[in-house]
């Protein structure tokens, strides 16, 4: 604690330890505690300060020990600053844990990642695999259908006896069926490009 002409009046025990001089002014001992701190984060708690809010709040670092300062501007009903209570509290196994548990999340994170990597490799494995099923399915048709024409064709030959308007009939039927063998093609395919 401080009094309004900001020399230290009392301090426990941690108080103590952090800063051994008895006789040590408000600024002297604030100066202590942003010994490590980033030069822009240590102009801001400085203007702050020097504005004398209500409440500055600052995380520090001393010989590797965590700190939340907290300093409270203490007015009268005239609003003249009376006493200046600097509030210290050590936060080193908190940050321990925050940091223990921000790796924890990046991990996390990082595992969803590259879960949601597998799942997009197994999906696409998938829709591959099934076109090449499809593909299969429709070269087996395919090639039944072909074997059929052929067959047909073949017959064709072999049968000498055939006149001239049924061997015009049997080649219209054969183009037919080659037709709808393309057709089929045709969907087929496009119904692999979706």
């Amino acid at each position: 604690m401080f009094n309004s002409k900001d020399e230290i009046i009392e301090a426990n025990s941690k108080g103590k330890k952090i800063y051994q001089l008895k006789d040590c002014k408000l600024y002297d001992f604030i100066h202590c505690l942003l010994h490590n701190q980033q030069q822009e984060e240590r102009e801001e708690i400085w203007e702050n300060i020097k504005k004398r809010k209500d409440e500055v709040t600052f995380e520090c670092f001393l010989e590797g020990r965590a700190y939340l300062v907290t300093i409270f501007f203490v007015y009268n009903l005239e609003n003249s600053h009376v006493y200046t209570n600097v509030v210290i509290h050590e936060t080193t196994k908190e940050k321990e844990l925050q940091l223990e548990l921000q790796k924890q999340n990046d991990m996390l994170f990082r595992s969803i990642e590259m879960y949601k990597k597998q799942l997009q490799i197994i999906n696409t494995l998938e829709e591959e695999r099934a076109r090449l099923q499809l593909l299969q399915t429709i070269q087996n048709s395919i090639l039944v259908r072909v074997e059929d024409v052929m067959n047909q064709v073949h017959v064709l030959r072999m049968n000498e006896n055939f006149d001239e308007e049924t061997w015009q009939l049997q080649l219209n039927n054969l183009a037919e069926d080659i037709r709808k063998i393309i057709l089929e093609v045709r969907t087929s395919v496009l119904n692999l490009k979706v």
